[in-house]
């Protein structure tokens, strides 16, 4: 479960905080979605939860343990601009996700989310939509316990 404990955000240029006193649970195996105007703060949020971003009041619980403000490998952000390793083919990009896969592991992943194509291909080589699947190849690699996407839709 994933708990935000009246947290708030404000970024020093601004005079209104992003939020104020935030608090929700999310269940294990909940699904949940942000929806607001853009520069209303879901990219912050998702920052925030992922521990890229420290709130500057509150807390953030991952069953039971607090987490705020510190990158855990048990929450994923996949952000809404492109964060793949240049340098690294697709299958090399599953692969450094997790130690433990092996290259077979990383071809069936792969296959699961229909990018077989990509396996020996670079970042700079593939579409928009093609890098959004291998960025979610790679985070399901890594078995989180916790996945945000940020702008998933888009």
């Amino acid at each position: 479960m994933l708990e935000i404990e009246e947290i708030s955000f404000i970024y020093s240029q601004q005079a209104e905080r992003l939020f104020d006193k935030l608090s929700f649970k999310i269940e294990s195996g909940e699904s949940v979605g942000l929806k607001g105007a853009s520069g209303s703060g879901k990219s912050s949020l998702c920052r925030i939860l992922a521990g890229h971003l420290k709130p500057h009041k509150g807390s953030i619980r991952l069953n039971g343990k607090d987490i705020t403000g510190n990158p855990s490998r048990s929450i994923i952000l996949i952000p809404q601009e492109d964060d793949l390793y240049p340098w690294l083919k697709g299958v090399d990009q599953v692969i450094i996700a997790q130690a433990r896969r092996s290259h077979k592991e990383a071809l069936k992943l792969l296959s699961l989310f229909k990018i077989s194509q990509v396996a020996h291909l670079y970042p700079v080589q593939l579409s928009g939509g093609m890098k959004k699947r291998l960025a979610l190849a790679r985070a399901f690699a890594a078995q989180p316990a916790v996945m945000i996407l940020d702008e998933s839709l888009s």
